[in-house]
């Protein structure tokens, strides 16, 4: 072979691995998007990349390449501990995030006792975590997902891309509107705030989600 054929056989292989590349990561990318919702041949959530109940914090953090602000919170009896992703990109669109993590009510009570620091929260109080602490909750597994879209979505938009939803239920104390779709285990909250709220659970959780709407909408029957 000649050097003139051979430069030419190379840059032809170079057109054709990227040709092959470009698709692949376009593909990669559009499995980011928010309606782009899975579920497991257990019946768990998977968007974003994060499995519901077996995705840990960690991985998560690997897979947005974000670290993630983790706070533990106290409301009357109850705790919860969040992780916190201020500004995130997945599929083109930038957000906030919002995981709930998975631990046991006695390990948050124990965290609460070592936190570092106690300041006030409108449902309570929030605390610092210690840094075993915080690891210990980056080794836990994400139980739901709140997505905070950076752009207004109108309601024919969503209604394109997640289908109709079951059912419309109106949150009286702030006037947003719910979308519920419990095969999906996605509840869209509009209205309520400038942008949609978008709270992903497994399917089977979803009674979780929908329970609250409903006690009030048993309530204002009552009235």
């Amino acid at each position: 072979m000649t050097r003139q054929r051979w430069i030419i056989a190379c840059l032809l292989a170079m057109v054709l691995a990227a040709l092959a590349w470009m698709p692949a990561r376009q593909v990669e990318r559009e499995r980011n998007l928010p309606w782009q919702i899975d579920h497991t041949d257990k019946g768990s959530t998977v968007v974003f990349g994060i499995t519901l109940g077996t995705s840990t914090l960690d991985e998560t953090e690997r897979r947005l390449q974000e670290a993630a602000t983790i706070s533990l919170f106290k409301s009357g009896e109850k705790y919860s501990v969040e992780a916190y992703f201020d500004q995130i990109s997945l599929g083109g669109l930038k957000g906030k995030m919002v995981l709930a993590m998975k631990l046991s009510d006695s390990a948050l009570a124990e965290m609460y006792e070592r936190g570092l620091r106690v300041s006030g929260s409108p449902g309570g109080k929030k605390v610092t975590l210690s840094p075993d602490d915080e690891t210990q909750v980056r080794k836990a597994v994400v139980g739901t997902i709140t997505y905070l879209p950076a752009l207004s979505l109108e309601d024919a938009t969503l209604a394109k891309r997640f289908g109709e939803p079951r059912e419309r239920l109106r949150e009286e104390k702030t006037g947003a509107m719910h979308w519920l779709y419990p095969q999906l285990g996605l509840d869209i909250a509009l209205g309520g705030s400038e942008h949609p709220v978008l709270q992903y659970v497994s399917p089977e959780e979803f009674a979780r989600l929908e329970f609250p709407l409903r006690n009030q909408q048993s309530q204002l029957q009552q009235r």
